[in-house]
């Protein structure tokens, strides 16, 4: 799966509303938003779990490049939606 972008990523730790545990090693669905709309996505992960507290450089494919891709330019934040708010990030390019 190729991505559309790189993006500079850091999850809340679990006592700060962040996620319970660590993500799944390879790829991880959850939701980026960005101007109040919510951007389904994976997150490449490459066999490396992405733990609360953590912030790492990852890929995203976005699965609607079509209508989501433009808002997603380098310097952009976002803020990581799964189920609530777990972290933000900050787009890097390409």
């Amino acid at each position: 799966m190729m991505s559309d972008f790189s993006a500079e990523v850091v999850l809340y730790e679990s006592d700060n509303n962040g996620r319970d545990g660590p993500t799944p090693p390879d790829k991880w669905g959850c939701l980026l938003v960005v101007d109040e709309q919510y951007f389904d996505c994976r997150m490449l992960l490459h066999g490396t779990p992405l733990a609360p507290g953590e912030r790492r450089l990852v890929q995203v494919k976005l699965l609607d490049p079509d209508n989501a891709l433009g808002r997603f330019t380098p310097g952009r934040r976002f803020t990581v939606f799964d189920g609530r708010i777990v972290g933000e990030g900050k787009v890097i390019g390409a």
